[in-house]
């Protein structure tokens, strides 16, 4: 359906037996960016059983790019659930399985990066999600439409360099470029 095995990979690799307070779920082009991520993570599982990114396009929605699972929960847990019924995207209800679960979930919110040209950032800049990171390598043709070599390569090469900042130039070239 998405043209990939985003959810079976995720209920695989999450039925396995984790002797840890939590399971943590990153994308592959999801990292931390701050030495204190987890001090942020801490802090917030201090009044919070779980953390999960919220979609930035769809509220009230969670994403699988960032998310912070008790231990005994991922065995629960269903990242295809709305897949085939409805067509939502990977890992979107896990957040409402928490809660139905009875865990307190800290939904945490987008910040659009890179001035809103490309990914987001959670936990107050703290860590970042690139977004379709995976789809240069992908053979589906939805992908492979959806990746332009130039922009990533300047993402890439920001990334790269720990630099999260566009420059005056590089704005200039982006709004010329869309338009």
């Amino acid at each position: 359906i998405l043209g990939h095995d985003h959810p079976s990979a995720l209920n695989r690799s999450l039925r396995e037996i984790y002797d840890t307070t939590h399971v943590i779920v990153m994308d592959s082009d999801a990292c931390p960016i701050a030495p204190d991520w987890m001090n942020e993570v801490d802090s917030l599982l201090e009044e919070h059983d779980a953390i999960v990114a919220s979609d930035p396009r769809l509220f009230g929605m969670s994403h699988p790019c960032f998310m912070v699972l008790p231990g005994a929960a991922p065995t629960q847990l269903d990242f295809a659930e709305g897949l085939r019924e409805v067509g939502l995207d990977t890992g979107r209800l896990v957040g409402l399985q928490l809660v139905r679960l009875g865990y307190k979930v800290h939904f945490a919110r987008p910040a659009p990066a890179f001035d809103g040209y490309r990914g987001q950032t959670y936990l107050g800049n703290r860590v970042y999600h690139h977004g379709q990171g995976s789809f240069s390598s992908s053979s589906h043709p939805g992908h492979r439409g959806a990746y332009e070599p130039d922009l990533e390569q300047l993402f890439r090469r920001k990334l790269s360099e720990g630099d999260f900042c566009l420059s005056r130039a590089e704005r200039r070239w982006l709004r010329l470029r869309s338009a």
